[in-house]
């Protein structure tokens, strides 16, 4: 039994709308848990050693906020194998570098110029920390978005090797990242090895990842980590191996992007979180990811100012600050909405998403403009059926006589004559087609010849 098929156009493109509303919430988790590595408010030694604070950032920041780089650049692998199938290459490099570098540089502008005010140095030459060319940028996470962009430029030619030589090209990334040091073309070797990995969860099906086995496998995977974690740091042995750069890359970070891709996969199924990550929290996700830096320098500048005493308000704050970035982000989400395109394309790469766009056609038959009422009435009136038959029975021969729910005119001399058995049988005739609306039945009983009724003497 094969483990894996390749994907179809079709079955790609209904995966990723079934996936739709689970990627939307691991792109929250993700960067949610990425902002506390950056929290660095004051260096107080005595408290960041007590075994709560020590044990709750080993968790938050060490385990899930490094681990949720490998599951972001997999479902940028994924997506972009889509994309690549739909437009040319310019134009997805095009697309790339609006939505990528630009929010990149502007923030990066904003970190200097913060960084000038406060009287510190850069991280780096000031090209680098600009444009993040051969070295980290001014905001060390923003260097994220300048190696998507860079490994991204490959996908056509990756989307072609995992389908000729899939086992192959894969040993040889693996390979690669773990010999060859890729700097300056990609700084950071783990997100081309993981974006890789999501081109290939975008060509190919993975059936293992259905088996309940495996996801059980999954969860004791990710306990085993969490205790290791934990007691990594009063073991030194245990530390040691657990932050070496291959174990981590290989054993670590994977399993950390699976269990956070099945969480958000549960957590996708509840009705009230789908609809307040849709609603509120997924439009800002991105604009927390490019400005949670900013905020945690403007409000650690405050805490140091004007709090009286650190210890468990510090601890507090370190908690807060990045569901504090959230919801500033989610106010300038709303702000934005409000200018003007331009000020939104270059502070977040794209045009507001809740943007109402203009409607080039109707989107329901009700929003068609009604004529006016005298168009509807382009023909004269027909005449209604009783109309019609006396109008017939006036035209009628003199033997003929009408029918006998038919009243005879005024100035008609033509006798009923109902009681004759022919003329009952007409009249029972025409009332039978008249409760039907036969209108063709009718007219021919009316066309038909009959005796003509006998004479009196």
């Amino acid at each position: 039994m094969s483990i894996t098929h390749e994907r179809s156009l079709q079955d790609y493109e209904q995966t990723i709308r079934d996936s739709s509303d689970s990627i939307r919430v691991s792109r929250v988790l993700c960067i949610l848990c990425m902002a506390y590595v950056h929290v660095h408010l004051l260096k107080q030694m005595d408290f960041e050693s007590t075994w709560y604070f020590s044990s709750t950032r080993t968790l938050l920041a060490d385990l899930f906020g490094r681990s949720s780089v490998p599951l972001l650049s997999m479902i940028s692998g994924v997506l972009l194998v889509g994309v690549v199938r739909k437009r040319s290459w310019m134009k997805l490099m095009q697309g790339r570098a609006q939505g990528l570098l630009l929010p990149m540089i502007t923030w990066n502008l904003i970190g200097i110029a913060l960084a000038f005010l406060t009287t510190k140095p850069l991280v780096d030459q000031p090209w680098n920390a600009l444009f993040a060319l051969t070295g980290q940028a001014q905001y060390t996470h923003l260097t994220f978005l300048r190696d998507v962009f860079v490994v991204s430029l490959g996908t056509p030619l990756f989307v072609f090797l995992a389908k000729r030589i899939p086992a192959l090209f894969l040993v040889g990334c693996v390979a690669l990242t773990s010999v060859i040091d890729l700097k300056p073309l990609v700084l950071r070797d783990q997100i081309f090895l993981y974006y890789v990995a999501g081109v290939y969860i975008g060509v190919y099906r993975f059936q293992l990842l259905h088996l309940r086995s495996v996801i059980l496998a999954c969860h004791l995977a990710m306990a085993g980590l969490v205790v290791s974690a934990l007691i990594s740091q009063y073991v030194p042995a245990l530390k040691h191996l657990y932050y070496q750069p291959l174990f981590e890359d290989l054993v670590r970070r994977p399993i950390c992007a699976l269990w956070f891709w099945l969480l958000a996969q549960n957590l996708a199924r509840n009705d009230t979180f789908r609809a307040v990550v849709r609603k509120h929290l997924e439009p800002a996700i991105f604009i927390m990811f490019l400005s949670h830096a900013t905020v945690i320098h403007l409000v650690g500048s405050v805490y140091a100012r004007w709090a009286p005493q650190y210890g468990l308000s510090y601890f507090g704050v370190w908690l807060l600050l990045p569901p504090i970035c959230l919801l500033t982000a989610m106010m300038m989400n709303k702000i934005l909405l409000r200018l003007p395109a331009p000020i939104s394309l270059v502070l977040t790469g794209q045009k507001p998403a809740s943007r109402p766009a203009l409607r080039t056609q109707p989107k329901s038959p009700t929003d068609f403009p009604r004529p006016p009422a005298r168009s509807l009435r382009r023909f004269p009136s027909r005449p209604q059926l009783p109309q019609r038959v006396a109008a017939s029975a006036r035209s009628r021969p003199a033997h003929v006589s009408a029918p006998a729910h038919v009243s005879a005119p005024a100035h008609s001399s033509t006798p009923a004559h109902s009681s004759t058995p022919a003329h009952r049988s007409l009249s029972d005739r025409s009332l039978s087609d008249n409760a039907m609306g036969n209108t063709a039945a009718r007219v021919r009983a009316l066309s038909s010849p009959r005796t003509p009724p006998p004479s009196r003497r």
